[in-house]
């Protein structure tokens, strides 16, 4: 099949990003003609490019006539679908509370949506617009995320693998680990961006994070522990799989807090074992080869599109871009207005603690020792002040 793989941007690393270039890999390797499409272009795409897949920036270097079309945010689908009206859409939706990740609500857009988790389904059986919802897995390369050494009896480097991890949760974490004596590193957009999270993954023996993060560590035989900026459900275990996957390991699956004492306590669980476990979890229920084939059979049952033409698609593409960039400034707004209350909440505590200290100073005995004893020379100076003033 000739196959058209859409998203809004390949600009930077995500999740969403890394499971459209892991489709289109699986894809090709069945002999598919993949090309991937994204309006925005950038590290992710260079990436992809480097990799063979053909990624293009541009409409008139699309097909003529593809036989499907693959798309994750309602810009592509609105694009594309003006492009090729007769062409069936299946819409990847990633997430349950980013409209940009929800289909158009237009009646013959799109043909099905795949969903990787019980919260997402739920969400997209809501929408006005009836669809058929195939539920599937969060697939990864495990050829590529795969383990090149065991994980240590005792923990030594725990890594935060998180576009998200900041403020309070993070200064936490950083404390419990500081107190169990564990190495902590951070990789991420607000920390140290990382192109490709690997070597990361394999310098360390405890990965914390959530949704896609947590699976590239199990495939790469680490202990996953999920904790996030929603929340946190703790270690990834077989008895606990069924449900931390059901949510998409997104921290929300059980109504327990994770506290910095539940945190201290669950890290000293740690095993060795924990690495062996999850990575047969991964290999038995994500390998990206299986999810490649299962798109496949999704792909050759969907009918031949039948919408409507003549609709205003590419102004509706045009608001729903222009949208998502202004909800893009606001996040980025609210992200650096949490940045400076907690920096001007440091400078308060550091300046308390100052004052503190400076009026512990004047309460000690040293202290009101020296101001007796410096009292005979302050009255001499004031006198000679006086003589020569006269």
């Amino acid at each position: 099949m000739r196959l058209v793989l859409s998203t809004f941007s390949l600009a930077s690393l995500g999740g969403s990003e890394t499971y459209l270039l892991t489709l289109a890999n699986g894809l090709e390797r069945l002999g598919h003609e993949v090309t991937v499409y994204a309006t925005e272009l950038g590290e992710m795409a260079i990436r992809a490019r480097a990799g063979g897949t053909c990624v293009v920036g541009n409409e008139d270097a699309l097909p003529a006539a593809p036989d499907a079309l693959i798309v994750q945010d309602a810009v592509s689908s609105l694009e594309l679908a003006d492009r090729y009206p007769r062409v069936s859409q299946l819409f990847i939706s990633h997430a349950d509370a980013i409209d940009l990740q929800a289909p158009p609500q237009l009646p013959g857009l799109v043909a099905a949506v795949v969903v990787f988790n019980d919260r997402v389904q739920r969400r997209m059986r809501a929408l006005a617009q009836p669809t058929e919802i195939v539920r599937m897995r969060q697939p990864v390369d495990i050829d590529w995320f795969a383990p090149s050494s065991s994980i240590h009896n005792t923990p030594q480097q725990l890594l935060v693998l998180s576009n998200y991890m900041r403020g309070q949760r993070r200064e936490i974490l950083e404390g419990v680990c500081g107190e169990l004596g564990l190495r902590c590193h951070i990789t991420g957009a607000h920390a140290s961006p990382a192109a490709d999270p690997r070597p990361g993954i394999l310098a360390a023996d405890i990965v914390v994070g959530y949704g896609r993060s947590i699976l590239e560590a199990m495939a790469c035989g680490r202990a996953a522990y999920v904790y996030d900026h929603k929340g946190g459900d703790g270690w990834v275990t077989p008895g606990s799989y069924p449900l931390l996957e059901a949510d998409g390991f997104g921290g929300r699956a059980t109504p327990q807090p994770l506290d910095a004492e539940r945190l201290r306590s669950e890290l000293t669980e740690y095993r060795p074992e924990m690495g062996i476990a999850n990575r047969d979890l991964v290999v038995g229920m994500h390998s990206a080869h299986t999810h490649a084939n299962d798109v496949v059979a999704v792909l050759r049952r969907l009918p031949r599109s039948a919408r409507a033409t003549g609709q205003p698609l590419r102004e509706l593409a045009r608001v729903t871009r222009r949208q998502w960039h202004a909800e893009s400034r606001v996040a980025a707004l609210m992200s650096e207005n949490e940045r400076l209350r907690s920096e001007v909440s440091r400078l308060h505590a550091l300046a308390d603690q100052h004052h503190a200290w400076g009026m512990g100073i004047f309460r000690t005995r040293r202290y009101r020792l020296g101001a007796t004893l410096v009292r005979p020379l302050d009255a001499l100076r004031n006198l000679a002040q006086k003589l020569r003033n006269r």
